[in-house]
């Protein structure tokens, strides 16, 4: 199920999960997807709060989770 749900999203933000579910290290995704290094945090943030929504609502957390990520970049 989530799998097929990341096969749903932009593909950066498909790329980012994918390569960090295998291990990646930020610096990684961060070169695979030519972006700043201190982007790819918020770009996995991101990515995972869309990927909820396609799940139904299902959360997993990155850092503080989807609250602290609202604190830091609005929203909330």
């Amino acid at each position: 199920m989530r799998d097929e749900a990341i096969t749903r999203l932009p593909s950066s933000y498909a790329v980012a999960l994918r390569m960090r579910d295998a291990g990646a290290g930020h610096d990684l995704v961060a070169r695979a997807l030519a972006i700043d290094e201190p982007a790819v945090a918020p770009l996995l943030a991101l990515a995972e709060a869309k990927l909820a929504t396609l799940l139904g609502g299902a959360k997993r957390h990155i850092g503080g989770g989807d609250d602290e990520f609202a604190r830091k970049f609005g929203g909330g």
